[in-house]
């Protein structure tokens, strides 16, 4: 049985003081567990200081799939740096994490497998009160036709006959965007 305290102050070692010998290859692959490749990564990032941001090298651990290519890893890539027991268990945590989110997103995909058909259905099915609906936008066309030629009522002749062909280029143009006779 390996000493977990020091393979937690190997790890921490690693992500305190490890750089890449190629910058262009910033991975290490340091071993496996359960069936997942285990490395450390260093890249550069921004890293915004309040006003200002400066670019910086990031190390972080992560545990990769060998079957789908999913890096997963826990608290940003960084170990327990205060506790070497718990760096230890880093990549643990990290893949006992996948197994509770790979069961939780296939219940949702079941889920939302089990809704495809329903949805599908409900889209191809006729819209029951279209008649009605039809019915009721005419009455409120007309009644609005009507409430703008009372309106007219009491005007001049000049703001009545300008109103007048205002309101024929408007009931025009709406009965082509609303297909009324």
């Amino acid at each position: 049985m390996a000493d977990t305290v020091a393979i937690g102050n190997h790890l921490i070692g690693l992500y305190k003081n490890w750089s890449p010998e190629d910058f262009n290859q910033p991975d290490l692959h340091l071993g496996e567990l359960y069936g997942f490749d285990l490395f450390i990564r260093q890249k550069l990032q921004t890293v915004e200081d309040g006003f200002s941001s400066r670019i910086t090298y990031v190390t972080s651990l992560y545990a990769e799939s060998r079957s789908t290519g999913i890096k997963y890893m826990q608290n940003g890539g960084a170990p327990n740096i205060d506790n070497p027991k718990h760096a230890a268990r880093y990549f643990l945590d990290a893949i006992n994490r996948v197994v509770g989110m790979a069961e939780r997103y296939e219940k949702e995909l079941d889920g939302i497998n089990r809704q495809i058909p329903e949805v599908r259905e409900l889209s191809q099915r006729p819209f029951d009160q279209e008649y009605e609906l039809a019915s009721l936008k005419k009455i409120w066309r007309n009644w609005k036709w009507r409430s703008a030629k009372r309106s007219l009522k009491g005007k001049n002749r000049h703001s009545r006959s300008r109103n007048f062909r205002y309101m024929q280029k408007w009931k025009k143009s709406n009965c082509k965007l609303l297909n009324c006779q």
